[in-house]
């Protein structure tokens, strides 16, 4: 017995459960970017709230109350600004990759865009090491999204 999902890949009923969910990789980036929207999602939360994140005091060893004596807050607020842009970037590179997904990946085109795009966001993860600021919340996140994207690739 044999059914069509994706236009030229077929799919059989004796194939596994791992198979028949990566098919021809779609899923996994389809996956990946709703992972970077909900991240993104959460940074803006974390903004809303004006939110540091334990590892940000530990970084700056000062909490945020201890910085707003510094010039009238503004350090805070271009934080939370930076967060701000930060979650909407992600949230934005999130959309793109689904579109790709849904829409141009689906014929087969674009699979570069989605490559170098994914190979810039993961190798831009590399600053965060370069200025000691890496965290294991962002280590593991990255690293549990990477074989996704790679393997969707």
């Amino acid at each position: 017995m044999q059914t069509e999902s994706t236009p030229g890949i077929p799919i059989t009923a004796d194939r596994g459960l791992i198979p028949l969910l990566v098919r021809d990789g779609r899923p996994l980036l389809a996956m990946t970017g709703l992972a970077l929207i909900l991240s993104g999602g959460f940074a803006l939360f974390l903004s809303a709230r004006k939110e540091f994140l334990s590892h940000d005091v530990a970084f700056l060893g000062m909490t945020p109350e201890d910085l707003c004596r510094i010039r009238e807050c503004r350090i805070v607020h271009f934080m939370i600004h930076d967060r701000v842009a930060f979650g909407g970037a992600l949230c934005a590179v999130g959309t793109m990759h689904v579109w790709l997904v849904a829409g141009p990946l689906s014929t087969r085109e674009c699979w570069g865009v989605t490559a170098v795009s994914g190979a810039v966001g993961f190798l831009s993860f590399l600053a965060y090491t370069g200025y000691g600021y890496l965290d294991t919340w962002h280590g593991a996140a990255t690293l549990a999204l990477l074989p996704c994207f790679g393997t969707g690739v």
